[in-house]
């Protein structure tokens, strides 16, 4: 693994919530949906319940890219 890809899992790893969001089975489902239909996270962005501050958190992070 690249020392840059380390020091972001690393950090990635220290932040508990975003681990719990990771971890969330239901949030997973919302993951593997939007990997395999881009338009599909648009319209969880638009959810003002907690998936869209899920999904803003991972977008803050670097994971997934709005």
């Amino acid at each position: 693994m690249a020392p840059e890809r380390k020091e972001m899992v690393d950090q990635l790893s220290a932040d508990p919530e975003l681990m719990a969001i990771l971890a969330d089975p239901l949030f997973q489902q919302l993951l593997v949906e939007c990997s395999s239909n881009p338009g599909a996270l648009a319209a969880h962005m638009k959810n003002a319940g907690v998936a869209a501050a899920k999904v803003q958190k991972l977008v803050d992070a670097g994971l997934i890219a709005s």
